[in-house]
């Protein structure tokens, strides 16, 4: 399992745009999206949750700074994280400060 931790430099106002990369980039991780809860903050920001079959992906915007909070966590064995990040990029964002942490649970066959 691999849970991708990164912070993006880019145009967090536009909420649409915000949420079609979010899913843009779930689906070219190789991930089954299940759904989608988001929320707006008054006056700005923008929170959305993405359910996937293999687990979740999140985002939290900054506008006031042009930054943005991404992970995604994914438990299939070997998920495209290099396609996730790239969609970024074409939506005109740029990744910064990007983790990626190997989880197991415990007492799974990956501990042994």
């Amino acid at each position: 399992m691999k849970h991708l931790l990164c912070t993006l430099h880019g145009p967090v106002d536009d909420k649409r745009l915000v949420k079609n990369a979010l899913l843009d980039a779930c689906r070219e991780a190789g991930a089954m999206v299940v759904g989608i809860q988001d929320h707006s903050f008054f006056p700005e920001g923008y929170s959305a949750v993405v359910l996937l079959g293999e687990s979740h992906a999140s985002i939290h915007t900054w506008p006031d700074l042009r930054g943005a909070a991404l992970d995604f966590f994914c438990c299939s064995s070997d998920p495209n994280i290099e396609g996730f990040l790239s969609v970024w990029d074409r939506f005109g964002f740029v990744v910064q400060d990007q983790q990626v942490i190997e989880r197991s649970i415990p007492g799974s066959p990956e501990e042994d």
